[in-house]
């Protein structure tokens, strides 16, 4: 028992040294897009879009135009098909109706999410600067912005060392994997970045290095996302699927989005056993009298209300959000996603009800 704790004692030491040395190589990745060139400032202009799979409708008849600057978002459950609007928009897929148009020359740079294309196999240098290149000069130097730099001191840049170079990419962990894709995008000149989740295994000083470089980059920026902070603080636009194939789009970013929604019709008040106050509500009055005994039940089952109904939105987007769902089950996400819209309406008609109430209740009692 002595010899493994003494075991354990050295493991702690050893990891404790390694640890010291990683802090003292960490530091900032040095994140910046290349800047875009072009002149232009029409960038895409889609009309009347609409692509389906089969019976299911990804996108109806969605109409847009990004100038040279723009941030578009888009928000949506997991498997709804935000990554084939992507796709559409960059012209990479084709549309089954409608058009979609790109400014003259544009130079396009995607970010793919998924890397079950890449080979394991490859290293960080030929995945960097390409497997077919032979000449040792030019696999020893990476065009950035339209200068030449040492591989080894580029990738330094995004806090790899050298020893990394070769590598497998399979050594790599989430977060190294998600920096090194930022350093082969940003490599490149580009009009129009596509980035599929870019904030994806990113600590959060990255996504604030990554933030900078979107308001630095002069050019276009399509991505999809889900986190809200990132789309509030990065998007110009946002393009919302509020159902399948219903792509609404919103001027700025998440809460901007929220604010723009149309509220639905407030929640009927139950009927008064007064029919005279009943009528005076009906007619419009506004009086900041204190509230009837029916009024003042109203009030306490509100609150009961408003806190089931919080509940349930949660329980059904945490059910929505699932992998693949709208894929194996199009009916039952369909359904829900129809059930969340619906009770959505409902909270917000019941806080505005409560609202008014509350208000009233509080304006009697400072009146007393």
């Amino acid at each position: 028992r002595r010899k493994r704790n003494q075991r354990r004692l050295r493991e702690l030491i050893e990891l404790r040294e390694r640890q010291k040395n990683e802090l003292k190589r960490a530091g900032k990745a040095a994140m910046n897009f290349s800047s875009s060139s072009k002149k232009s400032k029409l960038i895409v202009e889609a009309h009347g879009l609409s692509k389906q799979f089969g019976s299911r409708w990804i996108v109806q008849n969605l109409s847009l135009r990004l100038i040279k600057g723009d941030r578009l978002a888009v928000v949506g459950p997991n498997g709804i098909g935000k990554s084939t609007l992507l796709d559409l928009l960059a012209k990479r897929l084709e549309p089954d109706a409608g058009t979609v148009r790109h400014g003259f020359q544009l130079r396009v740079a995607k970010l793919k999410q998924d890397w079950s294309s890449v080979d394991p196999k490859l290293t960080l240098r030929q995945f960097l600067v390409g497997r077919g290149v032979r000449d040792r000069d030019r696999i020893d130097q990476v065009v950035v912005d339209g200068r030449s730099r040492h591989i080894a001191s580029y990738l330094n840049d995004f806090l790899f060392t050298k020893w990394q170079i070769d590598a497998p990419v399979s050594s790599l962990s989430g977060g190294e994997m998600s920096r090194l894709r930022f350093a082969k995008i940003m490599a490149a000149e580009s009009d129009l970045l596509v980035l599929d989740e870019p904030t994806n295994d990113l600590d959060i000083e990255s996504q604030d290095l990554l933030q900078d470089a979107l308001a630095n980059f002069n050019g276009t920026v399509l991505y999809a996302s889900h986190d809200r902070d990132f789309i509030d603080r990065t998007a110009t636009l946002t393009v919302a699927f509020e159902s399948p194939g219903n792509c609404v789009p919103y001027a700025g970013g998440w809460s901007d989005r929220l604010a723009q929604m149309q509220p639905a019709p407030a929640i009927p008040v139950r009927s008064a056993r007064n029919p005279k106050k009943q009528t005076e509500r009906a007619g419009g009055n506004t009086s900041r009298a204190g509230l009837s005994f029916t009024e003042s039940y109203r009030l306490k089952e509100l609150e009961g209300q408003i806190g089931w109904m919080e509940q349930e939105i949660t329980r059904i987007s945490n059910a929505i959000a699932k992998p693949d769902l709208a894929v194996e089950d199009p009916d039952l996400f369909n359904s829900m996603l129809a059930e969340l819209d619906r009770k959505s309406h409902l909270l917000r008609a019941a806080e505005d009800e409560w609202l008014d109430l509350e208000e009233r209740k509080e304006h009697a009692q400072n009146e007393s």
